[in-house]
C-alpha cells in the first residue's frame, strides 16, 4: 500500500520520491557518497522540503528520464532554483565535466564526442597526452 501521496509504497519508491530521497541524502548524511559536494559545502534545502508532500507540490512527477537540478549550483535545493532535467543535460552541468573551447565554441567533452564523432575516451587521452584541442580534434582516427 503507498502512503498518503501514493509515491512510497513499502519497500520501493516513486522516481519522485527516489530524487526527493537523494536529495535529503547529499544535504544531510555524511556518509553519502555526494555529502562532501552537497551539505558538506553548505547546501541544504528549504525546510518545507524536510515533507515528502511539500517537495511533489512545489516540483511535482518527476518525468521519465529526468533528474532533480539546481539551477545555480551554489545555491539551496528550493523551488525557485530547482527543475526537472533531461538526465543527459544535467550530466554535462556537473562541476567536475571538463568544458573546451575550440572555434568559439565551448562545451563539454561528452558534447564534443558526439559533435566530432570521435569517442571521449581518445579525446581525454588525446588532451591528457599534451596534444593541442586543434591536433586532438582534427587528426583522424587511425584506420579510418
Amino acid at each position: 500500500m503507498r502512503g498518503t501521496h501514493g509515491h512510497s509504497p513499502r519497500g520501493t519508491s516513486s522516481p519522485t520520491h527516489y530524487s526527493w530521497m537523494g536529495m535529503i541524502q547529499r544535504c544531510r548524511n555524511p556518509r553519502n557518497i555526494g555529502y562532501d559536494r552537497y551539505g558538506g559545502r553548505g547546501i541544504s534545502f528549504d525546510p518545507r522540503w524536510g515533507k515528502f508532500e511539500n517537495f511533489l507540490s512545489d516540483m511535482g512527477d518527476r518525468p521519465d528520464g529526468y533528474t532533480l537540478e539546481r539551477l545555480h549550483t551554489d545555491r539551496n535545493y528550493w523551488r525557485g532554483n530547482c527543475i526537472w532535467l533531461p538526465s543527459e543535460r544535467q550530466q554535462q552541468n556537473q562541476s567536475s565535466n571538463r568544458l573546451i573551447t575550440w572555434r568559439l565554441r565551448t562545451l563539454c567533452i561528452s558534447q564534443w564526442e558526439k559533435e566530432l564523432g570521435i569517442k571521449r575516451s581518445t579525446l581525454q587521452r588525446r588532451l591528457e597526452r599534451g596534444w593541442s584541442v586543434e591536433k586532438a580534434f582534427t587528426t583522424p582516427l587511425r584506420g579510418k
